[in-house]
Formats: C-alpha cells, sequence, structure tokens
C-alpha cells in the first residue's frame, strides 16, 4: 500500500480532525506519517503513527501527549518562523528545501497538505515531486448555512 505523509498546520484545531482520517487510511494498509514541529511528535507516535520532526532548530521537543500543552499558538509559530526564516535569510524556497529531503526520505506518495501550511508552501509540489492533496479544518459558515 502507499505512504501518506500528512502535513498538518502546526495547532490541536488543525491536526486533531486528522486523526479519523489517518486511522481510516492505516486501516486500509496505507502507512501514515504525520511531517510537523518536535513539540508535537509524542501525540502522534502515542496514537500509532509515523512522525518526521521538521525545523528542529526552530522547535523544541515535548514528552507531553496533551496537544493542548504545546507552547505557542498556530499564529505565534508562524510569526516565529517568519522571524526564523528571516534570521537566517532564508525565503519560501529555501524553507521548502529544508522540508523535502524528510518527504523524499519518507518515500511518500502522496502529500495531505493543510491549506494554512500550503499557503507557506505553494510549490511543495514541484519540489518533492509527490502529489499533493490539500484539505481545510474549518467548516464554512454562512449566514445562509444551517446547522442540522
Amino acid at each position: 500500500m502507499a505512504t501518506i505523509t500528512i502535513l498538518p498546520f502546526p495547532e490541536p484545531g488543525h491536526f486533531l480532525p486528522t486523526i479519523r482520517m489517518a486511522r481510516a487510511l492505516q486501516k486500509r494498509g496505507h502507512r501514515v506519517i504525520y511531517y510537523s514541529l518536535p513539540e508535537v511528535e509524542e501525540f502522534f507516535v502515542s496514537r500509532g503513527f509515523g512522525f518526521f520532526p521538521i525545523l528542529s532548530d526552530f522547535s523544541e521537543k515535548s514528552d507531553t501527549l496533551d496537544c493542548f500543552a504545546v507552547r505557542r499558538t498556530g499564529d505565534d509559530l508562524m510569526r516565529a518562523l517568519v522571524n526564523y526564516l528571516c534570521e537566517r535569510r532564508i525565503g519560501r524556497n529555501g524553507l521548502l528545501q529544508l522540508l523535502a529531503p524528510g518527504l523524499l526520505a519518507a518515500k511518500s506518495e502522496l502529500l495531505l497538505c493543510d491549506i494554512q501550511m500550503y499557503r507557506c508552501f505553494r510549490s511543495i509540489e514541484t519540489q518533492v515531486a509527490v502529489p499533493v492533496v490539500l484539505f481545510h479544518t474549518s467548516l464554512p459558515v454562512t449566514s445562509t448555512s444551517r446547522i442540522r
């Protein structure tokens, strides 16, 4: 079966909705690897998923299984990431070059990418030569929507 990598936005509200999908993929025989910051590694590994840490010098590993205990919100993480990239004079393409080796090493055949992450890495599919499927974890709500 396929190796599927999931690149969620590093915030519980973005990665928690992917757990059910990841389990369903595993039940169908696929290998699922989460690709995220080290501080959420234990959360995914404890649930039986593979994990590949990214930007290890940007984020510290945490031993907690409580995903809500992560030190920073997603917005804080993104601001810190932008500062990290600016300090090292790494642009969007430089960041892609940092991420691509992990995807290639995992021999991923499909990347499920949170739309929030894709906004940062728009050309990721050309860097890793892997099909990319975007997902969005928010429910659209409009004034004409009805919740049943």
